[in-house]
């Protein structure tokens, strides 16, 4: 019974620290998504700005906004991701540490919704940045 008992917390603890793991990495994909969104509009508006004489660029200025669609579906779908694995990674804190990991602590924290309010306004601004370039490069 007592090792039962013994595997079950190792279990749950080296869960902890592969769902920690994950959620790090979410987390840093979430703003490489930014990043490679940025580069990728950037791109292809500077080469719509360079060769604004051709007739070429009518369908090719509205990729951004295909781009941002795109990326920034993935992006909310990593964010419910995150989501899920921090309401886990509570749960589990609370019944191996009495409340007293992380989670409990971000989720306690004045500052929690700084991050996911930054990158709501980060995807909406870019979303309504690329629907009007287009109107401006014609």
């Amino acid at each position: 019974m007592q090792d039962e008992t013994t595997d079950s917390a190792d279990y749950f603890v080296r869960e902890q620290a592969y769902l920690r793991d994950t959620y790090a990495a979410l987390r840093k994909e979430t703003r490489e998504l930014e990043t490679y969104t940025l580069l990728a509009v950037g791109a292809i508006w500077s080469w719509c700005a360079a060769n604004s004489g051709t007739g070429h660029i009518a369908y090719l200025v509205w990729l951004p906004v295909v781009i941002v669609g795109l990326f920034g579906m993935r992006a909310f779908g990593v964010y419910l991701h995150m989501r899920a694995l921090n309401r886990y990674l509570s749960t589990l804190e609370s019944r191996l540490c009495d409340s007293t990991g992380w989670m409990h602590f971000a989720a306690a924290s004045d500052y929690r919704w700084i991050w996911p309010a930054t990158a709501f306004v980060f995807w909406v601004t870019l979303s309504v940045l690329t629907l009007l370039v287009p109107f401006v490069l014609r």
